[in-house]
């Protein structure tokens, strides 16, 4: 079985935690990283992919962020990584999901757009910024709502890229890396995994690694070695059928999360952990699958080779309201809502 890696890549604070004077200034801050990299992927595998995990999942988003923390478009900083390693970069944004168009179509037109003003080249600024959201070919993903998607802690950006890739690669085992500074960020994602591998295709590890200035460490104490390598068993095993269907999976979690929008302790974005399972998910498949009645009685039994989890029942179950535990969580990550003090 040929083996694949992904490398799935935070911008804000962790693959740029400081302003380079130019593009190639992101490979010099990440030389360490960047061994990293090329010591415990290339060497090792069949192919590899680098992905964007920033919550900087539109071109709005990415424009936002770019000027409030002058760190520019994140995009071409982590495709640039991708060819500076020789390896595959893979585009998907959340945006490409909400818009209907082709994985990696968004930043594909962002791309074009760059090279047709000249400014492929350039951290760009406000100015840059402010020319491109008024280019009529953008026009369309910029008009695009945050609020639509907007999740503290990328379950969903997570989910579309290991089901995508898993498509993409069916027959492949898939070691999915994703990077982040942020430990609470991570730690959400460490728990729910670990409640519901069956949201992970059952090609799939997933291992997360926090990586940021002063830090670059696996999320757990026994994943490293005597000798300094990672343990051949580190990381979360998928145990789930591969989503063919993810882009129809990732809006279904939108909807779900974003019946608690209405709660003034989520104002500023809502956490997909805390409300989404793969009973809900199910509930939102389409009501005219032909496996929806007979699953509606087993729906933790009944595989849904349409969906990629469980078969789906019909009518949704609303979200709970949230319990004292998740309203501590909201408070304690309020700092990274998409609409307050940026993304990461």
């Amino acid at each position: 079985m040929p083996k694949h890696h992904v490398v799935s890549i935070d911008f804000d604070g962790c693959y740029c935690a400081e302003i380079p004077v130019a593009l190639s200034g992101f490979l010099e801050k990440n030389e360490n990283f960047i061994d990293f990299l090329i010591k415990n992927t290339i060497k090792d595998y069949d192919g590899v992919t680098i992905m964007v995990g920033s919550n900087r999942q539109s071109l709005g988003l990415d424009g936002l962020n770019g000027t409030m923390k002058r760190f520019g478009s994140c995009y071409k900083p982590l495709h640039l990584l991708s060819e500076h390693l020789e390896v595959n970069f893979d585009g998907l944004l959340l945006s490409d999901i909400y818009l209907g168009k082709a994985p990696g179509e968004t930043i594909k037109t962002f791309f074009a757009t760059l090279e047709q003003l000249g400014l492929q080249d350039k951290i760009l600024n406000l100015n840059d910024f402010s020319l491109l959201s008024e280019n009529e070919i953008l026009k369309p993903f910029y008009a695009l709502s945050s609020r639509l998607f907007g999740d503290h802690d990328k379950i969903n950006i997570l989910y579309a890229q290991m089901h995508k890739l898993a498509s993409d690669h069916p027959d492949a085992e898939i070691v999915f890396d994703f990077v982040d500074d942020q430990y609470v960020i991570l730690e959400d994602i460490q728990q729910f995994f670990e409640l519901y591998p069956a949201l992970i295709p059952n090609t799939i590890t997933l291992r997360l690694f926090q990586y940021g200035k002063d830090v670059f460490q696996p999320m757990a104490a026994d994943a490293v070695t005597e000798e300094g390598a990672l343990a051949a068993d580190y990381g979360i095993t998928g145990t789930g059928e591969i989503d063919g269907e993810y882009q129809e999976t990732v809006k279904a979690m939108g909807e779900i999360a974003g019946e608690m929008q209405g709660n003034p302790r989520y104002k500023s974005g809502f956490h997909m952990a805390q409300c989404i399972t793969p009973e809900r998910l199910a509930k939102h498949c389409r009501p005219e699958s032909p496996k929806a009645e007979a699953a509606s009685s087993a729906v933790h039994k009944v595989p849904c080779s349409e969906h990629g989890f469980f078969a789906p029942t019909t009518t949704p179950t609303p979200c709970p309201e949230p319990s004292a535990a998740d309203s501590a969580l909201a408070a304690r990550t309020e700092s990274s809502s998409p609409n307050g003090s940026g993304v990461h």
